[in-house]
């Protein structure tokens, strides 16, 4: 038996729009809160992720930044009883990166030149890893592949005041 759709054509899926891009501010926050969990959870912070949650569309100013901790050196893992001073630590020590206001250098490199200058700690998991890498140094804090679409701020202390929820 035939069916009647085999001659059709299929449908070409849309590809979906990517997550908006966000503010200067909050990309920069983004970043320095990466850095900062890096350090209280000896983790490398590219490795740590960050995805955001573009919570900025309703609540301007805000967002929610997903941290991986699977690669922590802190192990075994904190108890759960310990998360609100873990998380205070990750506060103090990105208001204290933000605080040092250094200058923020945005860069291309070739994906060739960028891993053999840096390596694989550049990347965030996941990356798609293009031939064309734009590069965030954040000194002090990291240095780390940001999306093209991305601006930052031009300091570390110029997205204001980051509090961590």
């Amino acid at each position: 038996m035939a069916s009647a759709d085999a001659g059709a054509p299929k449908k070409e899926k849309k590809e979906r729009p990517g997550p908006p891009v966000p503010p200067p501010a909050v990309a920069t926050a983004s970043l320095l809160i990466r850095g900062a969990a890096a350090r209280v959870f000896g983790l490398q912070p590219a490795a740590a992720g960050g995805s955001l949650q573009p919570i900025w569309v309703n609540e301007p100013g805000c967002s929610k930044v997903t941290v991986n901790l699977d690669a922590s050196a802190r192990l075994p893992f904190p108890k759960e009883d310990m998360y609100p001073a873990l998380l205070a630590a990750v506060e103090a020590e990105t208001k204290r990166l933000g605080a040092t206001d250094a200058p923020i250098a945005v860069f291309e490199l070739s994906r060739k030149d960028a891993e053999a200058k840096y390596g694989d700690a550049i990347y965030e998991p996941g990356s798609k890893k293009p031939d064309q890498l734009r590069l965030a140094h954040l000194p002090g804090v990291a240095l780390l592949e940001i999306p093209s679409n991305w601006k930052l701020c031009c300091s570390l202390g110029a997205c204001g005041s980051i509090s961590i929820e």
